[in-house]
């Protein structure tokens, strides 16, 4: 198989500047058949896959870090895991045999990784105008006393602001102390 320059070559020299197959062959010292499949051909490379090696993806150390990684994303930033103690931790409770600078390695190339395949989960949920979309939720609610309190709340998500919306179809069905109205 040829290189890739070589394949634009021939491809550029049978479409822009016209040449036959022959000549095309005489130019380059390659021969007539191998010309032709290049030049004429339908050829696609195949991109080459990058098998993970590693003691981070071979003996499962990568799979632990990534779990944290997706823990830490949820807690405040000071609370989060350091690179140092997440080497640690793996030394101390999972025998891990490399280095520090090998856990920093992993994490500095997975932790942009995570985020890209957690924005790309969600999927925007959307229904044509006239319809609602009706739900029941539990949500945590801080007051100015820092109580967290457990609430369950009903939601009615428009696709649009409604014009009028009859809040006594609700209070007669008992929802008032669940409802929330998501407007757009």
């Amino acid at each position: 198989m040829l290189a890739m320059p070589e394949m634009n070559r021939i491809r550029k020299l049978r479409e822009k500047k016209g040449l036959s197959i022959a000549e095309i062959s005489r130019e380059t010292g390659y021969n007539w058949r191998t010309v032709k499949k290049y030049a004429d051909g339908d050829i696609s490379v195949q991109p080459t896959i990058k098998r993970k090696k590693g003691m981070m993806e071979e003996e499962g150390y990568g799979q632990i870090i990534d779990d944290w990684l997706e823990e830490d994303a949820k807690l405040p930033r000071k609370q989060r895991r350091t690179n140092k103690t997440m080497f640690e931790a793996l030394c101390r409770d999972h025998g891990f045999q490399g280095s520090y600078r090998t856990v920093c390695a992993y994490v500095q190339k997975r932790r942009p990784q995570l985020k890209l395949e957690k924005e790309q989960r969600y999927e925007r949920l959307e229904h044509p105008p006239g319809e609602a979309q009706v739900d029941f939720g539990k949500m945590t609610v801080v007051t100015k006393e820092d109580v967290r309190d457990f609430v369950e709340k009903y939601f009615l998500d428009t696709p649009e602001r409604p014009k009028s919306l009859d809040r006594s179809t609700f209070l007669e069905g008992g929802m008032q102390p669940w409802l929330n109205i998501i407007l757009p």
